[in-house]
């Protein structure tokens, strides 16, 4: 990196400046999920490691870091003044069928800078090593790029890029990662209201099914979760629903019928209630700030396994 985090927090299409000299490549084909634990490990002089990406960086670099003036290195602070950081990136890809996501836990013990060197004279030289480590309180944070959708599916660049969301009453597409998310109108919610008596809500679900045509879900397995926030109508602002703050929210993904159901029993009471005003709501999938994934749900309009709101009530008496 060319300049050092000036915020504690950055937002996932936010980039920092870097040095255009590239310090390491690597090609490779990764198994991260593979069952033969032992032929996917890295035998090094020091250790048997786990599955992990490992980049040969140049030895100007390291030099760099040698050479250093001694204050540089004398405390945390000061390295990390010194040496800001590193952008991790990939090649761009001919399609997007060749395209992947991998995670890397960069907390886990194993994520580190490594410094190979050697000390003493030319005729009898020491071999040693120097280890950085990345610890919890490291700063790192990912950057994510949609490219403005192109070649991706008609329906969502027309909902996306164009703004004509009337494909939403056959296809919604939520995804992670900063990229989409589908806003919900419930408009006629208040209108129970004019039943002139108290009603309490047994049961309200919101049910939806994801789109099985766009993957295949033993593959390209749908979002474990999705979730529901209230979009203040005024500022845009997002808050969570009553249901969420009591743990009953729901949203898991149900394989048997590609479903997810949300429920929103304590919300829709309060609305009718007049405890609170009924507000859109915005789908999202849950994790979405660490997760690669994504889910094309079946819209409103569709003829079968369409996207509803189940209410059960009782009207009680005065």
């Amino acid at each position: 990196l060319d300049r050092n985090p000036s915020v504690r927090a950055y937002y996932s299409n936010e980039y920092l400046p870097v040095y255009e000299q590239e310090l390491g490549n690597l090609t490779f084909s990764g198994r991260p999920k593979s069952k033969d634990f032992a032929n996917d490990t890295v035998n090094t002089t020091f250790n048997s490691w786990p599955q992990h990406l490992r980049i040969r960086l140049s030895d100007e670099f390291g030099t760099r870091i040698l050479n250093a003036a001694e204050d540089s290195l004398s405390n945390n602070y000061n390295f990390t003044r010194f040496f800001k950081g590193l952008y991790v990136t990939m090649d761009e890809v001919p399609s997007s069928s060749m395209a992947c996501i991998y995670y890397f836990l960069l907390t886990n013990e194993y994520s580190r800078l490594t410094v190979y060197y050697h000390s003493g004279n030319s005729s009898s030289p020491q071999s040693s090593y120097k280890v950085f480590n990345v610890k919890d309180e490291s700063g790192h944070y990912n950057v994510f790029e949609s490219f403005n959708f192109e070649g991706t599916h008609p329906s969502l660049y027309q909902q996306v890029v164009e703004g004509d969301t009337t494909g939403g009453d056959s296809l919604l597409f939520i995804s992670s990662l900063s990229r989409t998310a589908s806003r919900i109108k419930i408009p006629y919610l208040d209108n129970m209201k004019s039943f002139g008596k108290r009603i309490a809500i047994n049961k309200a679900q919101l049910v939806m099914y994801a789109d099985t045509t766009f993957s295949d879900t033993d593959v390209l397995y749908p979002s474990v979760k999705v979730g529901l926030q209230l979009i203040d109508p005024e500022t845009g602002a997002l808050s969570n629903l009553i249901d969420e703050e009591s743990n009953a929210l729901g949203g898991a993904y149900v394989k048997a019928d590609n479903s997810y159901v949300l429920n929103i029993t304590r919300q829709l009471q309060e609305i009718i209630s007049g405890g609170v005003t009924n507000k859109d709501f915005k789908l999202v999938v849950a994790g979405s700030a660490i997760l690669g994934t994504r889910v094309v749900i079946r819209g409103p309009g569709r003829s079968e396994k369409p996207l509803k709101l189940i209410v059960a009530y009782t009207v009680l008496e005065e």
